[in-house]
């Protein structure tokens, strides 16, 4: 009985012995395998994390560059509109000694090329004379009689209009034709005419 014994216990032992074994394998599989996780958490955190950053860096650069963009928009405009200024200063300085024709001349060129650089630009000047009455260019500041000109027709512009690339960039403030009073004929025969006073004879 006692060597059936000692054969059992030898069978028993080698059973915990390999099951202790295969425990110890399972948790340093688990081990390597909770390991290899955590790494591959920690350098898909360090991705998202320069994603984060690369992607703050460039709105950043693109909104310095937009707002760099919106402040030197009109550097060409204004290039072109300092040589409209060289040549109104030329005009001041040669003023000294020179004809009004000279002078009006100068100013006539200078205007020319300041409505020049305008165009150039997108800014043109809009006609209104003789024109009829329209709310959406026009801005009335007065009416004046007259008979060459129809009824609420641009008789007067006292500010030109302008559009900027065809929209509107200020309206015109004009003055328009309405016809003019009527003259009772009646009324004018009979006011009294004021006759001259008579010269006292000279004694």
């Amino acid at each position: 009985m006692e060597w059936a014994l000692t054969i059992i216990a030898s069978i028993v032992a080698a059973a915990a012995g390999g099951f202790a074994f295969t425990l110890t394998q399972k948790r340093e599989e688990l081990s390597g395998l909770l390991g290899d996780a955590r790494r591959r958490a920690k350098a898909l955190e360090d991705k998202v994390r320069e994603a984060a950053q690369d992607r703050d860096s460039t709105v950043r650069r693109v909104r310095e560059q937009a707002s760099e963009a919106t402040r030197f928009a009109h550097e060409p405009m204004a290039k072109d509109l300092l040589e409209v200024l060289d040549n109104f200063e030329r005009a001041l300085d040669g003023l000294d000694g020179q004809d009004s024709a000279a002078v009006e001349q100068g100013v006539r060129l200078t205007h020319g090329q300041l409505l020049s650089v305008l165009k150039r630009h997108g800014i043109e000047r809009v006609s209104s004379l003789g024109q009829p009455f329209d709310p959406t260019l026009h801005e009335a500041v007065g009416t004046q009689g007259s008979l060459e000109m129809d009824e609420h027709h641009v008789l007067k512009e006292w500010v030109v209009a302008y559009r900027l690339h065809g929209r509107l960039l200020r309206p015109a403030k004009v003055v328009l034709a309405v016809p003019p009073p009527e003259i009772d004929e009646a009324e004018v025969a009979d006011e009294p005419t004021e006759e001259a006073p008579a010269l006292a004879s000279e004694e």
